[in-house]
Formats: structure tokens, sequence, C-alpha cells
């Protein structure tokens, strides 16, 4: 594990590179997908309500739905090699995670991993699409928790994230090869 600074952009351009599709998973209003390695070939993006992904500058496949049921809502033909998982995990109940990041684990050849380290209470849509109850943390992820789940590199942030009063927050970023 190493502690860095962390330009998110950069990890996902540098850790997409060499995937020929890529899937994100609670894609919201798909700022990720701009950091995506040009090579890709395939970009499906996977959100629980339409409006989030109202980016029309990215050329990707949108599917509304819960992305839990990822199995069922990805296209056969679509090639499961590369899922990210940015700013989502935190929004599902502990054994909902645990379970989706194990059939993650079965699925895709490369996980992408970014969630924020300890507890950031969210009940309000931070959105403003109206939807509080998708924009709820129901899970606390720590470090040493993410480091139970097995990736092949873990980096930690230790300021990625602001909170109230000017406070730094860190963030923690997991690759599965």
């Amino acid at each position: 594990m190493m502690k860095a600074r962390v330009s998110l952009p950069h990890w996902i351009h540098m850790n997409t590179e060499g995937c020929v599709s890529v899937v994100e998973l609670g894609a919201g209003t798909l700022k990720q997908m701009e950091y995506i390695h040009p090579s890709v070939q395939q970009k499906i993006a996977i959100d629980l309500h339409m409006d989030y992904m109202r980016s029309s500058a990215i050329d990707c496949i949108r599917i509304e739905g819960d992305a839990r049921n990822y199995r069922a809502l990805l296209p056969m033909v679509f090639q499961r090699d590369c899922v990210m998982i940015v700013d989502f995990l935190e929004h599902l109940d502990i054994a909902d995670a645990w379970q989706l990041m194990s059939n993650l684990c079965l699925d895709f050849r490369r996980i992408l991993l970014m969630v924020p380290e300890g507890n950031h209470p969210q009940t309000a849509d931070v959105t403003g699409f109206g939807h509080h109850e998708a924009q709820t943390h129901r899970s606390t992820w720590y470090l040493e928790t993410v480091k139970r789940l097995n990736p092949s590199a873990i980096l930690y942030d230790p300021v990625f994230h602001m909170a109230e009063a000017g406070k730094d927050n860190g963030a923690i970023f997991a690759l599965w090869e």
C-alpha cells in the first residue's frame, strides 16, 4: 500500500489502457468516462437514473438500472474486460457491496475501485435531481476493509475528498487484475 496524492483522471487513464471495454457502475454524470484511455473500444455506463447520465459529450452506451444487477443489464455480446466503481460502493449496504465485489471478481478481468475512506454520512441528494434514496451512504470503508477484498494493488490518498469546515478526507484506490 502506498500513500500518495492521486490524480483520479490519470489513475483511470493509466489503468484502462489496454482494455477493450470498460463498464462503469453507478456512473452518475459520466465524468469518469472522460478519463478512460482513448484506445478503449466499448464503453457502457450503468446508473439507477437516466437523468444523472446527462452528458452528451461522452460517447458510451447508457443503461438505466440498478448496477447491482449488471449481469442482467449488460448486453450478452459485450465483452466484460474492465469495470470501474468510483464513489459508488459506499451507496450500497455492506452485504450488497461485498456481494457485488465478489461477482465482479468472477466476471471482469480488471476492476478499478475508488471509495472515500471513513464515515461520510450523506442522506440528501447532492446532484439536484431529487433522488435522495440513491444518494444515501449506506456503508463505510476503511483501508483495512478494502484490503480484505484482496486487490492486486492499493493506493491511499489521505487528502482526496474535502469535507465540511475545510477538512481533508482520504480516498482508497484499489485495482484487481
